[in-house]
């Protein structure tokens, strides 16, 4: 049993079946604050506690889907293309946005991270939390943070956003396509994104252009002192 544990394959189905069953249990019963992606963690999760399978037996495959996050980035850029006369016609309110999204999202880590006493090494590990995974574990690991926790902080920032953001959308009926995709995209980066591109099609295209550019933004802001 440990050799079959031991297999790359196992990882890498346990991920895509795992998966595949939350987008069945949301297609199924259209519950509000589920996504495939919480369902898939959730179930990941449970197997590798409920089970002989170890952390070490998933990532032996697991670690070879994570190889796939940049290039899944990158073709988020399909849908700022597709909309690149939308785009044209708001460039600086997106950009004023983005900047003002990625400033905030910083100081209010730092603040809340200086009221709460956190350790100096977890605020670090936090800062990057709204960036997409594959900019975030680089300005982590270069800033003195812990990727780790810089990881689970981009999933729970990702995945919050998906549940919440169309909820508060709609609460606050923010009927512009192009300021709700760049809130999702800015607040949710790529998860965020993709559960944009369900929204429609400005809106997955706002998303996608403001997730880039609050990648560039943040990484700029990490040159500064103090940060």
């Amino acid at each position: 049993m440990n050799e079959i544990f031991n297999l790359p394959a196992v990882g890498i189905v346990l991920s895509i079946a795992a998966y595949g069953f939350g987008v069945y249990v949301c297609n199924k019963y259209r519950i509000t604050f589920l996504t495939p992606l919480l369902i898939g963690i959730i179930v990941t999760i449970s197997i590798i506690v409920f089970t002989p399978l170890s952390v070490e037996n998933y990532q032996s495959g697991g670690g070879i889907i994570a190889l796939f996050i940049l290039p899944a980035t990158v073709v988020l850029a399909i849908n700022v293309y597709e909309q690149r006369a939308v785009l044209a016609a708001n460039w600086l309110p997106i950009l004023a946005g983005c900047i003002t999204g990625s400033i905030t999202s910083i100081v209010s880590v730092k603040l809340f991270g200086r009221l709460f006493r956190l350790d100096e090494a977890l605020i670090k590990s936090l800062l990057p939390k709204s960036v997409t995974t594959a900019i975030a574990l680089e300005l982590s690991e270069k800033n003195g943070g812990v990727p780790a926790i810089t990881v689970i902080a981009i999933s729970i920032t990702g995945i919050g956003t998906s549940i919440i953001g169309p909820v508060l959308i709609k609460r606050f009926k923010l009927n512009d396509p192009v300021a709700a995709g760049c809130a999702m995209g800015m607040a949710g980066h790529a998860i965020g994104t993709a559960r944009s591109i369900q929204l429609g099609g400005v809106q997955g295209g706002m998303a996608g252009i403001s997730l880039c550019i609050a990648g560039i933004i943040t990484s700029i802001l990490f040159l500064l002192p103090g940060i």
